[in-house]
């Protein structure tokens, strides 16, 4: 890739993700200002975006569609927004479990709603596994909290599912985005894992 594409890559996608970033205002805009004020910090807090970078990328390096590309992007990031809460203080010290469980089950509704919109069921079998992975990785850690002896397969498996199986799964949405071929995915998959 000349420099000139790549420079026109980049700025693609920054476009791409000042959308994805007026997709998540507006979508942390509800009826309940209480509400407002718990989740909107979770996404104003900003960060590196990688999950949703990665998609679009792969995404725009294909035949995708802008609207369908940012739409999956901030998809993503309710996804990662709902499991690590940005660094900031969680919710659940300020307003307790309760309020913390619903807020993380607001963002993964509102996920699915998007991804719901999209013209094709794949797009929701792929959050669907995602989804799993990541409340599967999060039981794990929780019976592992004081546990020394667990063992570094226990460790890779925990890892595998809250990240690697996220990553795999950003790279195969911008691939699907992106029309690519399956074998084009599947390389696609395997690099997300690693990476």
């Amino acid at each position: 890739m000349s420099n000139s594409n790549q420079l026109e890559m980049m700025e693609r996608i920054a476009l791409d993700l000042e959308g994805v970033e007026r997709a998540l205002a507006s979508s942390f805009n509800t009826g309940s200002e209480d509400f407002n004020t718990l989740i909107r910090p979770l996404s104003e807090a900003g960060g590196k975006r990688l999950r949703a970078q990665l998609c679009l990328l792969i995404a725009n390096a294909g035949t995708s569609v802008e609207a369908e590309r940012i739409k999956i992007a901030e998809a993503v990031e309710m996804l990662h927004l709902a499991e690590i809460r940005r660094g900031e203080e969680t919710i659940h010290k300020h307003k307790g479990n309760k309020v913390a469980i619903l807020s993380g089950d607001y963002l993964f509704a509102k996920a699915f709603r998007i991804v719901s919109e999209m013209p094709h069921m794949e797009y929701l079998k792929i959050f669907s596994h995602i989804i799993t992975c990541l409340v599967e990785g999060e039981f794990m850690q929780m019976e592992d909290v004081y546990r020394i002896d667990q063992g570094i397969d226990r460790y890779m498996t925990k890892t595998q599912k809250k990240t690697a199986d996220f990553m795999e799964g950003c790279m195969e949405l911008g691939g699907l985005l992106g029309g690519w071929s399956s074998d084009e995915i599947m390389y696609l998959k395997r690099y997300g894992h690693a990476l």
